[in-house]
């Protein structure tokens, strides 16, 4: 059979035809979706809407690299080949239905339509859940403490065991915290003048302490000028405090701001390490005896019924609500027979009959002659305030 020039050149124009079709002219097949590039779009948009995944762009791009140049750029209006639509496989559908071609998302699917990956996963986060809602705690053992018990230590077979929190402790814990005990804050009387033995007068340190600061830290040596016939040996410790508000009829706040060693001695005074802070501690503050950690004694306080009523004098700080670890001043002290640990409860609403509830309670971290310093442990009420009666509830043995 013989064809004609024409027929064979009309065959060879139709096979160059659709060997130049585009992509988008072209029929999708069962695995590949045809997306067109709306305005906004990326190829990450387009990923993370078809496969769940930004990050897994490059699919398109291995199957549109022939129109896509640069896959930061692409038109809209383009049409991109998607290919793997039906094989992915993620919890939870990213596809918004009313934009999706196919009509269904996986959010749709019924439960016998999941896959395998599907129905693996769940289970393993329900059974995750599961054990985080019904493990118990269990506390880590915390290593032994070894040591002479004193009055800042607590029996742990006295310890309340409401919480994890309270009973974790395997060994005695301190029931005053001795940084706490030394810093502790305190009151004079009217009338009564602090016993000091002198006062921090200057720094000891290179030139560039002098000139460029007024405040005392950590480490800084200081030169103290002492009163009277006082001469301090090196090694000696004392206390820096500074006089602070004076109130009418209750007498002035004393407020410890450190803690210094004597270093060395000379005709001058004596050059003296700042080891520890409270406060700011500043030039001109006074050096006061230092405090010890306490007679060596039993552990703990203990209910007591014995009747002992205080009143609030002040608080160490004027403020309109007191916080935990805020100190209040109680009219008791050593003539009362309180010592450090005991503990008061402010006890609200016990009038015409009631019981009334306790509201906040105070533990004892400096006792003197008249007067007493109380740390607040716990309060659940704003109306804790200067002028109100505590009772007594845990003695120190």
């Amino acid at each position: 059979m013989v064809r004609s020039g024409g027929t064979i050149s009309a065959l060879l124009a139709l096979i160059a035809f659709f060997s130049v079709l585009p992509a988008a002219a072209q029929a999708p097949t069962e695995d590949v979706r045809i997306h067109t590039v709306a305005e906004g779009e990326t190829l990450g948009s387009i990923a993370e809407r078809y496969y769940g995944d930004s990050a897994a762009w490059p699919r398109i791009v291995d199957v549109d690299g022939n129109q896509i140049e640069d896959p930061n750029r692409i038109s809209v209006g383009q049409d991109l080949r998607v290919p793997d639509v039906e094989r992915r496989a993620h919890l939870v559908s990213r596809v918004d239905p009313a934009h999706d071609d196919a009509g269904t998302s996986g959010s749709s699917r019924s439960a016998g339509e999941r896959s395998s990956r599907e129905v693996e996963t769940l289970e393993a986060v329900r059974a995750r859940q599961a054990l985080a809602r019904f493990s118990t705690f269990e506390p880590a053992e915390a290593p032994l403490r070894r040591g002479e018990r004193t009055v800042f230590f607590q029996d742990p077979a006295l310890l309340r065991p409401e919480t994890a929190i309270d009973s974790w402790q395997p060994e005695d814990l301190p029931a005053i915290p001795v940084e706490i005990f030394r810093g502790a804050s305190w009151l004079l009387q009217p009338g009564e003048e602090l016993e000091a033995f002198g006062r921090i007068s200057d720094f000891a340190g290179d030139q560039d302490v002098r000139l460029f600061r007024t405040t005392i830290q950590h480490l800084d040596l200081v030169r103290g000028v002492f009163d009277g016939d006082r001469r301090p040996e090196p090694g000696e410790r004392y206390l820096i405090v500074r006089l602070d508000r004076e109130m009418d009829g209750v007498g002035t706040v004393v407020i410890p701001t450190g803690r210094a060693r004597v270093r060395r001695v000379d005709s001058a005074g004596a050059v003296l390490e700042v080891f520890r802070e409270y406060d700011r501690i500043q030039l001109g503050q006074y050096l006061v005896a230092d405090r010890d950690a306490g007679p060596a004694t039993a552990s703990t306080a203990s209910p007591t019924d014995e009747v002992l009523e205080a009143s609030i004098l002040a608080f160490e700080r004027e403020r309109e609500i007191q916080f935990r670890n805020d100190r209040a001043f109680l009219d008791v002290g050593r003539r009362e027979g309180v010592r450090p640990g005991d503990e008061f409860v402010l006890v609200l609403g016990a009038d015409d009959g009631w019981r009334g509830r306790p509201v906040a309670r105070f533990q004892l971290v400096g006792v003197r002659e008249k007067t007493s310093t109380a740390r607040v442990l716990t309060t659940t009420s704003r109306e804790v305030r200067a002028g109100l009666t505590v009772q007594l509830d845990r003695r120190m043995p």
